[in-house]
């Protein structure tokens, strides 16, 4: 009966650690990908900044 009841914690304990590496992985994966997604933010709204910018400056030196 022990031997079983610790076959059991032993394979408990793989489970955990198993969640534990899975949920780790996918939080790396997960700030990963929130990096690369702000990155790519980033960097459109700076060109349709960019953009905006020739746009506004068009538009003042056509006031004037």
């Amino acid at each position: 009966m022990k031997y079983i009841h610790f076959k059991l914690l032993k394979g408990r304990k793989r489970l955990q650690d198993w969640f534990q590496f899975h949920i780790y992985a996918y939080n790396q994966i997960g700030i990963c990908f929130s990096v690369i997604g702000y990155g790519f933010k980033f960097y459109f709204d700076r060109n349709d900044l960019k953009k905006w910018r020739k746009k506004w400056q068009k538009k003042i030196f056509k006031d004037y």
